[in-house]
């Protein structure tokens, strides 16, 4: 099966475990994504930009999670979303 409809893109750690309980719960299977730190072209554009970097700063707000759900699980799966 194909996970191929970003569900919801998010910081919160919270609301991303509370998000996959209720789809495992529900039975309907979901992708996750996980994007932690920056990248490199992030920290030498910021760096060009403003003069100084903050690789490595505020790590926590730095993470991104994205659940994937079917396109066929995509309505009953949009209705846990808070």
């Amino acid at each position: 099966m194909k996970y191929d409809t970003c569900l919801i893109k998010t910081d919160s750690l919270d609301q991303i475990l509370q998000l996959k309980y209720q789809l495992d719960e529900q039975g309907i299977p979901y992708r996750e994504k996980i994007r932690s730190g920056s990248s490199l072209r992030d920290f030498g554009a910021l760096l060009f930009i403003t003069g100084q970097g903050s690789y490595g700063t505020n790590g926590e707000r730095q993470t991104i999670y994205e659940l994937f759900v079917s396109k066929e699980d995509y309505e009953r799966a949009q209705q846990l979303v808070l």
